[in-house]
């Protein structure tokens, strides 16, 4: 089911870098019943919110619904859908698989990320010496079940990785480490609505525009009169 930009949408999306899956809720206003009733019963169906200024929206969540019902708004009848970036896989799926002789650690993350029906993100820019020296060795072959999920996470934390769900694909980062990739200048303007605030430790919080960009361990030149730095988004 497509809704356009005709309708009336709410959303408030929450990401982090972490292992449980990112999540969405989303309120459309003015669906007739019948289009609610066709989301309401597509449960585990995807789902893609595409946002931004101007006329070329870019996505900005990608998941499977978790729960949509419809809820009453004031005097208006929303469609409310609960969503998770990968969540079905992630708590759901399960692997039984044999790795044969002369297989490598890439090959095990490899086949629980395809177990749980997610992409491979940026499991092939790691190097392989960044993959070897964990807990596990699968040279003589090895077997792989559980959730897959479960296994998963004691591969990548063997190897002092961290992992996460991101728009529908895995992102592994070495423990506080950001991506490889450029950091994002993040100024007055540049798209920084407010001053950046301490938290704890060298954390700082701040609200920005909605950029499509911005997202769990991705580097931003922070650029302020209070804050001047290269911080990871988590």
């Amino acid at each position: 089911v497509k809704i356009g930009k005709e309708f009336s949408v709410e959303f408030d999306i929450e990401k982090t870098a972490g292992r449980a899956p990112n999540k969405a809720k989303v309120l459309v206003y003015g669906l007739n019943e019948t289009t609610r009733g066709q989301v309401e019963n597509s449960r585990r169906s995807s789902v893609v919110v595409r946002a931004g200024y101007g006329e070329q929206p870019s996505s900005i969540f990608v998941g499977n619904i978790r729960k949509a019902s419809t809820v009453r708004s004031g005097s208006e009848l929303a469609l409310t859908i609960e969503a998770d970036d990968g969540g079905s896989g992630f708590i759901e799926a399960r692997i039984n698989q044999g790795l044969p002789p002369g297989s490598s650690v890439r090959d095990a993350i490899s086949a629980c990320v395809d177990a749980m029906g997610i992409g491979r993100g940026n499991l092939s820019q790691i190097a392989d010496d960044d993959l070897e020296g964990g807990e596990f060795n699968y040279r003589q072959g090895g077997v792989l079940s559980g959730q897959a999920s479960t296994v998963l996470n004691g591969i990548v934390r063997s190897l002092d990785f961290r992992w996460s769900i991101q728009d529908g694909s895995l992102q592994m980062l070495r423990r506080g480490r950001p991506l490889q990739t450029t950091a994002i200048h993040l100024g007055p303007k540049t798209g920084m609505i407010s001053d950046p605030e301490p938290t704890t430790g060298e954390r700082i919080k701040l609200t920005s525009l909605m950029i499509p960009d911005v997202y769990p361990g991705r580097q931003v030149f922070v650029d302020s009169k209070r804050t001047s730095g290269v911080y990871r988004i988590t």
